[in-house]
């Protein structure tokens, strides 16, 4: 049967640009004073069991800027915990990471003054946190960005990536650098058969920049991780059988390492500036998204110089080639042509925007760049979804523009993106600084993400931000591949009647297609009656979307048109006849005995169009209705009081 393909397509076009606004969601789970929860990437700091409970942690502020400590909050699948008011560690803390724990545990992994704190709980979300202290091998004076993932039948191979930063190195152009360590336990915790073991490829670089390691989230006894910043290659980590061999594979080799001092470097250099996101898809393929930034070695005086201005999200899977070692190669326009550029800073054109802006118009953020602070996630369908912090035009307080989180998804595993939404356009956060994003992973139907906002843009620590309290957020977005299913309240019908039609699944936007019947399509949950004037076989299509996803169900023959015949009588007024149908502009009642009745007649908007009392006697009587435009129109009789007749009649000229 021939279908409104077309009609549809740009029907839902202009439907899925105005669906962008649209908020998720929302609640918030947590404060802090201190907001700063990152200065590269975002660990993993939440997680989304398999009961549709959640674990969130975060660096917690609980009196002010200057004690920090992890805070901590628990979704028991129908609410989220009171703040929390305390740190789960013995003493100060930050940069806490978060997963799963034995059987149904959890445990967060954090950063103290010179050592790690290891927090577990055996049931999540009860009791107290149990606590162990790791310290750092010898010769060596602090354990810092600690990364832990688990695998195993019940959770209890812990898996733990590690910086250690060795006495008196320090350079000039990259702060706080070590080496990368890692360490494994077969139990649990109790002992270590890996400990503190340092990666041969430690030897190529000087060292790593706190927080630019970043685990994916295991698949079965695949693990896998990245590291790498704006001094340093984009190297892939990964292990096939649980942590006893691993693989390196360079994504991007740096082509001025270091920036050695004393090395004249006459280009800039697009290059990663840390901040990046790594997941696994169910074939344990790995997805990558890393900021960019443009960066120039300043070799008079020792000094790396950043753009402030830089812009964009790269993107890099694993069956992709690697990037050419260039100054070039990770530049937007190149990355672009390549189809690599997957996140940038929207123009709306709202109002003058900041090209061209004094420099503090731009909040400044440790995760350089303008779009920053990418997180990853992957479903089991293969859809690759990304959110990232940027500015938006049209969002700032007075000359400093706020950032939003925007997202944008591939349906086809990467290969093509769809347009861009702002997750924080609504009214809630319209000038809120909404930053560092983080994705639960194995998520299902619902994307889980924890963000930090406040009501003023920037950090603390920026002479041109103000000091201020902020929010821990929780953000759920369905993400379901829709089915859509509707039911007729007839399939088999005669010329000149109507049928109603009514979706039952949820969805932000319907689409109806009706073939053969008046209206031929609508936009909407609930279509008005259809009715259908030729006799015939016809379909009937339903399309749906929500958010990123639509889908669609097309039932071929469901209607059936029989020609018209007479009306037919109802129970109560077995012995009336009404006929023809559809008419020509008369219609006649005849009946076998005598009754008192009122005729009216209604438009389908409820309007009466013609009334009429009379006796109904045996003899035919005809009611003309040639003054009455063709349309379809409701016929109601009132027979001593108690009997009532209501039909659809068509009139046709």
């Amino acid at each position: 049967m021939k279908k409104l393909y077309t009609t549809f397509i740009l029907i839902l076009y202009a439907c899925f640009c105005l669906c962008q606004s649209l908020p998720p969601d929302e609640v918030d789970i947590g404060d802090t004073w201190y907001d700063v929860q990152t200065t590269r990437s975002m660990q993993n700091r939440v997680f989304c069991f398999e009961d549709n409970t959640i674990g969130a942690t975060w660096n917690c502020g609980f009196m002010d800027y200057n004690y920090v400590g992890i805070g901590y909050n628990y979704y028991n699948g129908e609410a989220w915990d009171a703040f929390a008011q305390q740190t789960i560690t013995s003493g100060p803390a930050k940069n806490p990471s978060y997963t799963k724990f034995m059987e149904n545990g959890e445990v967060v992994v954090s950063e103290g003054a010179n050592v790690l704190y290891f927090n577990y709980r055996l049931t999540k979300g009860e009791g107290d946190w149990e606590e162990v202290i790791i310290s750092g091998p010898p010769g060596y004076s602090k354990l810092y960005s600690p990364q832990i993932v688990t695998t195993g039948l019940y959770n209890e191979v812990i898996h733990l990536l590690t910086l250690k930063k060795e006495s008196g190195l320090q350079l000039p152009y990259q702060d706080n650098i070590g080496k990368i360590l890692y360490s494994r336990s077969l139990d649990g915790g109790m002992t270590w058969d890996i400990l503190h073991h340092e990666f041969d490829f430690n030897n190529d670089y000087f060292g790593f920049s706190e927080l630019s390691i970043v685990w994916a989230e295991p698949v079965g006894s695949t693990l896998a991780f990245v590291a790498g910043d704006y001094l340093t290659d984009i190297i892939l980590m990964k292990s096939i059988d649980d942590g006893d061999n691993w693989q390196k594979t360079i994504i991007w080799e740096h082509p001025y390492p270091f920036l050695e001092l004393n090395v004249s470097v006459q280009d800039s250099i697009w290059s990663n500036t840390g901040a990046q996101s790594v997941v696994m898809d169910m074939e344990s393929n790995v997805h990558l998204a890393f900021a960019l930034c443009n960066i120039i070695s300043n070799t008079q005086f020792d000094t790396v110089k950043f753009d402030k201005f830089a812009d964009g999200i790269a993107y890099w899977r694993e069956d992709m080639a690697p990037f050419y070692s260039s100054t070039e190669s990770l530049h937007p326009d190149s990355l672009s042509l390549t189809g690599n550029l997957i996140g940038w800073t929207p123009y709306t054109g709202i109002e003058p925007f900041w090209w061209g802006c004094a420099w503090y118009c731009i909040p400044w953020y440790y995760s350089l760049g303008i779009a920053t602070m990418p997180t990853l996630n992957v479903t089991d369908q293969g859809k690759v979804i990304l959110v990232y912090a940027t500015i938006v035009d049209g969002y700032n307080t007075g000359n400093i523009y706020s950032r939003h989180l925007l997202s944008r998804a591939s349906l086809d595993g990467g290969n093509s993106w769809d347009e861009i939404y702002d997750l924080s356009s609504d009214l809630l956060h319209i000038f809120d600084e909404c930053v560092f994003p983080i994705f639960a992973q194995n998520m299902d139907n619902y994307w889980n993400i924890i963000y930090q906002y406040d009501i003023e843009p920037g950090l603390s620590g920026d002479p041109y931000s103000i000091y201020n309290y902020n929010k821990i957020a929780h953000m759920h977005i369905w993400d379901g591949t829709l089915h859509p299913e509707f039911y007729a309240s007839d399939s088999t019908i005669n010329e000149g009647d109507s049928v109603i039609f009514n979706a039952t699944n949820s969805a932000e936007i319907y689409y109806w297609v009706f073939e053969g019947g008046d209206p031929a399509s609508f936009s909407g949950e609930n279509p008005p009656p259809v009715v259908y004037f030729e006799e015939g076989i016809f379909d009937v299509e339903l399309h749906c979307q929500k958010f990123y996803y639509s889908g669609s169900e097309i039932k071929e023959d469901f209607i059936t048109v029989l020609p018209a015949t007479k009306i037919k009588e109802t129970d109560h007024l077995e012995m009336i006849s009404i006929y023809p149908n559809p008419t020509k502009g008369k219609i006649s009642l005849i009946s076998n005995e005598s009754k008192n009745y009122v005729l009216k007649i209604f438009d389908l908007y409820g309007n009466v169009i013609l009334e009429k009392s009379n006796n109904l006697a045996t003899e035919k009587q005809v009611i003309d209705l040639t003054g009455i435009s063709d349309g379809i129109y409701i016929l109601e009789i009132s027979a001593e009081k108690s009997i009532y007749y209501y039909k659809k009649l068509v009139k046709k000229q």
